[in-house]
């Protein structure tokens, strides 16, 4: 199941963070603006969107794989068909651990007057603007590089520091640069932003623990049952031929 660990490891590190309109619960403004910043629909749909096809990609890396796959077509897509429902599942449970430390992070940092201006803002056209603009600009190499060198398919702090530094040039050198500068004299003013601000260590964290979560001891036994039921089915099918 290691293939399938560093398969999770390359979708994790595309879904962070995607805007959504803020939907506060019971009035909640800290958990209007975790909704705003990182919607789990959105979060969720970024997952599946790319896993399946990132899975086949990753997996046309491994020599016996490609091997297996040319001695029985379609082996590597049923593969990649038949973990979905427990990769997805376990990304949920992930997003959800997620979510629940930035609300309890900007709870415990932001007043609720704070909360309620950022979940504002980022419900907005500028703040969408510049979660998309975020996402488009993410670099993953180095992570990429540590998920697929080392044994455990961990990222490194050091990895993805580099990529976050990789991704704010990206962003100072961005075409939209000046849009971005205009949005920043909007946010240089606002309280909450200051606070927000102050935040990015721990909000860092918080993704880096995401974005190296492994499977639970469950979701590793149902993903070899699925995987081996599906994979025996088809190599029997594919040799009676």
């Amino acid at each position: 199941m290691d293939r399938l660990k560093r398969i999770k490891y390359l979708c994790l590190c595309a879904s962070i963070a995607l805007a959504a309109p803020a939907t506060a619960q019971d009035g909640n403004p800290h958990q209007a603006f975790v909704d705003a910043f990182a919607s789990r629909e959105r979060m969720m749909v970024a997952f599946t969107d790319n896993a399946e096809q990132s899975m086949i990609e990753e997996t046309r890396r491994d020599p016996e794989l490609v091997e297996m796959e040319a001695e029985c077509p379609g082996a590597l897509k049923l593969m990649a068909s038949a973990s979905m429902p427990v990769m997805t599942k376990s990304h949920g449970r992930a997003v959800d651990t997620y979510r629940a430390g930035l609300l309890a992070l900007v709870s415990e940092r932001m007043t609720a007057e704070q909360a309620a201006q950022a979940a504002e803002f980022y419900a907005s056209e500028d703040g969408r603007f510049m979660i998309a603009l975020a996402e488009e600009s993410e670099v993953a190499t180095r992570s990429l590089a540590d998920i697929r060198a080392n044994e455990d398919s961990s990222i490194s702090r050091e990895a993805y520091d580099a990529d976050k530094a990789a991704q704010r040039e990206a962003l100072r050198n961005s075409e939209h640069r000046e849009r971005i500068a205009e949005v920043g004299m909007k946010l240089a003013a606002s309280d909450w932003f200051i606070t927000f601000l102050g935040m990015r260590e721990q909000m860092h964290a918080l993704q880096f623990a995401l974005n190296n979560d492994d499977f639970t001891p469950d979701e590793d036994a149902a993903l070899e049952h699925v995987v081996e039921k599906a994979m025996t089915g088809h190599f029997e099918s594919c040799y009676a031929e």
